[in-house]
């Protein structure tokens, strides 16, 4: 079988929880190039990367565009506010029996700067800053949405 060409678009997708400066808010990729493009689909760059069915020249171009993000300093503002946010989102999760949220476990008793090796948000910020280390300013100003 054919895998899929598929394109990079100037249209974020599935990007939500990521750094605000990281391509997955400008970039995805559009498939099915033979419909009409109400119709044609699209998905992250992250998935896209790990696409079976898509080309790999695609992919590839993907994977470029995530390897060439030039990451900010974590004392950044806007990315001390996107930690804040990550931790409001992932609010008392932690690792079940896997990182996926369906396995994620809600616990509001566990002390998470004890146990932040678990905790979901942690998890996720050191995808992208492996040297994170949760505090209690951190939680303190922890939030979801907008701020109040």
């Amino acid at each position: 079988m054919e895998k899929e060409r598929g394109r990079i678009v100037k249209e974020s997708m599935g990007s939500f929880l990521d750094p605000p400066t990281y391509p997955t808010h400008f970039y995805s990729v559009e498939t099915d190039l033979n419909r009409p493009r109400k119709y044609r689909g699209c998905m992250s760059l992250t998935f896209a990367v790990k696409c079976e069915w898509l080309h790999d020249i695609t992919k590839q171009k993907a994977k470029e565009l995530l390897d060439s993000w030039q990451r900010p300093p974590i004392d950044r503002a806007d990315i001390q506010d996107w930690i804040h946010q990550v931790l409001g989102y992932f609010h008392h999760c932690y690792k079940g029996k896997s990182w996926k949220a369906e396995d994620l476990i809600i616990d509001s008793e566990r002390d998470p700067i004890e146990h932040q090796d678990e905790h979901a948000g942690v998890h996720w910020i050191r995808r992208f800053y492996p040297e994170y280390r949760l505090t209690k300013e951190d939680l303190e100003k922890a939030y979801w949405g907008s701020k109040k």
